[in-house]
């Protein structure tokens, strides 16, 4: 158990000490060098790098900035780290941000095995990390990290399509203008099928033409694929093929790129978007003969990214009832989409617009379904102009993963927008001083214990230069009805937060705990005027009180006839008192005191506001009596006629 009632908060900011932060390079990959450059020429005094919370060799050259060595291991597999500058000196951390680390591959196509937890990349024609061969399938292992085996195909690469059954990979071999099925079991070949006339070359040797292809659902012999079948600037084609033969019926229209497309789950429509960035999605009718001609049904959408309980969602974060065709909701932003049904979230890559220090960091967003309501999201650290081709899709993978196809590189990461939801108890809501469940009072200062509330590593709250606590930690958040609480310390199986001071006694309180915007569900706690309880050097009810004497000496024996001050929280009301604001001055609490030491009431000279330390704990003034004999004395607090708990011990020599 950790009793943090006189921590503090991180400050994140972009701008040190009047200069913007810059980090080079903006992207680490697997196994390179781990150096990483902050420009900051003015600092006055020395300043530490932490990776993942974990300090690292930091140099200091004038007029350039600091260097920063990572280790082999900080650099050992992809995924969202967090770099932090912190003054060398208080310790206190100035700036956060996420930081990628992810492989030195710029996938033509991607495709994810669910069954297989492995992830098909296919490799462009020139590439920059060996384990990622040029024209190759390669498989990676999303468990173990592991890559291989690799399938060289020697020609140029497009897109990779998995049928949902897992049984067939197929992949566009536009280089030679075939699409080849591959066994994912053994990576065998299982058979090609031309799309385009022998010969053929691409306008743009070595580069994809980004052919799209998708698989019919139930049906995994059976792809769509969208493609320029001819030399010039010919119409773009989508054909649909039965284990290689093509039906006749096609869709053909003066588009100058490939489309995306989408089968729906029962393959009797195919989704295509419009052409010269018109952002609609069209939707066919497929029957046996292929794609009959037709008038499309069309709405507002872009380029179709995936199905899920009855919606389409699209590149345009739009979610369109796809047996109506009429638009269901949007998400207000534009990019690529993602969506988890068993969790009913859905996940946004984009880029929002530009900051005040003139950049726009490429941010994942998270949303309920099916209410459209934000959530949280979360900085990447991916330039804007990496981001994926419309037709590409982000993938969610796992418990928390997440994939992104980016030209900066290919990430994999976890984050806690795509995890389980904090989790607490009603029981696990508990006064910081005595770990006792109860009503709660205002001002008090609780510890929350579950599952998914926070961070990894514990992160401790410092007040800000004026004296405050923060209302959000580390992506942490709690709230009391609409009232924020004052972090303490924040991690993933504690929280220790602040009450508001504005609670209502007599009522009852929702509390809720957010970790990057996703919440836990509401626990109705009943307010009461107060809840004492003393601090102990057990951080429990009972045992030995935290002190100070009378001659200053802290968690000392205490002599007869002295004035001891105590310390806890739950003593509700104090006047003046701000929530997540540390004490200034004596402020009385509004309710009267009382105390009592081995049954004897002992006079109380002050009560109410601890100056220094954060709103919410009181302090206690309290004169022993001249005859208390030595030994152990048991110690209670009466504020407005509640007991503190006993066990509370007083030591008197």
């Amino acid at each position: 158990m950790t009793n943090f009632f006189w921590s503090a908060a991180l400050v994140a900011t972009g701008i040190l000490y009047g200069q913007p932060v810059q980090l080079n390079p903006t992207f680490l990959y697997v196994g390179s060098p781990g150096e990483l450059l902050f420009t900051l020429p003015l600092y006055p005094g020395g300043l530490t790098f932490l990776w993942n919370g974990s300090p690292r060799p930091t140099s200091f050259t004038a007029g350039i900035g600091y260097t920063m060595m990572l280790t082999s291991g900080d650099l050992a597999f992809p995924q969202l780290a967090v770099a932090t500058i912190v003054d060398s000196q208080t310790g206190v951390a100035l700036y956060n941000r996420t930081y990628p680390v992810g492989y030195n591959a710029q996938p033509t196509g991607v495709a994810l095995d669910r069954k297989r937890n492995r992830l098909y990349v296919a490799t462009p024609a020139a590439t920059k990390d060996p384990r990622f061969p040029p024209n190759s399938v390669v498989v990676l292992d999303l468990a173990t990290g592991v890559i291989g085996p690799v399938v060289q195909v020697n020609s140029i690469l497009g897109d990779l399509a998995l049928s949902d059954d897992g049984s067939a990979l197929y992949a566009v071999v536009e280089g030679d203008n075939f699409v080849r099925r591959l066994d994912p079991e053994t990576l065998a070949a299982a058979g090609d099928f031309s799309f385009r006339p022998p010969g053929y070359k691409p306008p743009y040797p070595n580069a994809p033409m980004h052919d799209a292809i998708t698989v019919m659902p139930g049906k995994p012999g059976t792809v769509a694929l969208g493609f320029s079948p001819d030399v010039g600037s010919s119409p773009i084609q989508i054909a649909i093929f039965d284990n290689g033969l093509k039906r006749p019926n096609v869709i053909s229209d003066n588009c100058c790129g490939s489309p995306g497309i989408l089968f729906s789950p029962d393959g009797n429509y195919l989704f295509r978007d419009g052409y010269n960035g018109n952002f609609i999605t069209y939707r066919y009718q497929v029957n046996g003969t292929g794609i009959p001609t037709q008038k499309a049904v069309f709405a507002a959408g872009g380029v179709p990214g995936v199905i899920a309980g009855g919606t389409l969602y699209t590149s345009r974060a739009t979610a369109i009832d796809y047996e109506s065709m009429h638009v269901t909701g949007n998400f207000e932003m534009d990019g690529t989409i993602a969506v988890d049904s068993e969790n009913q979230r859905a996940f946004i890559l984009y880029s929002p617009p530009v900051d005040r220090l003139g950049q726009s960091p490429v941010r994942l967003a998270a949303f309920a379904l099916p209410s459209f309501q934000p959530l949280g999201s979360q900085v990447l650290g991916l330039t804007p102009a990496s981001l994926p081709n419309p037709a590409q899709r982000l993938l969610r993978f796992g418990v928390d993963g997440v994939i992104i196809s980016s030209t900066d590189g290919l990430l994999i990461f976890h984050t806690p927008l795509a995890g389980p939801a904090p989790s607490t108890a009603k029981a696990a809501i508990v006064n910081a001083a005595s770990q006792q469940a109860g009503a709660i009072a205002p001002g008090e200062i609780l510890t929350i214990y579950g599952t998914n509330l926070g961070p990894t590593l514990p992160q401790a709250g410092v007040s800000d230069g004026i004296g405050f606590f923060p209302f959000s930690l580390s992506n942490v958040q709690v709230w009391f009805g609409r009232l924020p609480g004052a972090l303490l310390l924040g991690y993933q199986g504690q929280i220790n937060i602040v009450a508001p001071f504005s609670l209502k006694p007599g009522e009852m309180v929702d509390m809720q705990v957010w970790y990057f915007g996703i919440p836990s569900a509401k626990i109705s706690l009943p307010v009461a005027s107060t809840s004492p309880a003393l601090f102990t050097r057990t951080a429990s009810s009972s045992g030995p009180v935290s002190l100070i004497n009378q001659d200053g000496s802290v968690n000392t024996p205490s002599p007869p006839g002295s004035v001891v001050a105590l310390y806890g929280t739950g003593g509700g009301v104090m006047a003046g008192a701000v929530d997540g604001a540390v004490a200034r001055r004596a402020a009385s609490l509004s309710a009267p005191v009382r105390v009592s030491i081995a049954g004897r009431d002992a006079q109380v000279l002050y009560a109410g506001a601890a100056p220094g330390l954060v709103s919410g704990v009181f302090q206690i003034n309290v004169l022993l009596p001249a005859d208390m004999p030595s030994g152990t004395a048991a110690i209670i607090v009466n504020i407005n006629g509640q007991d503190s708990p006993q066990g509370a011990t007083l030591e008197i020599r």
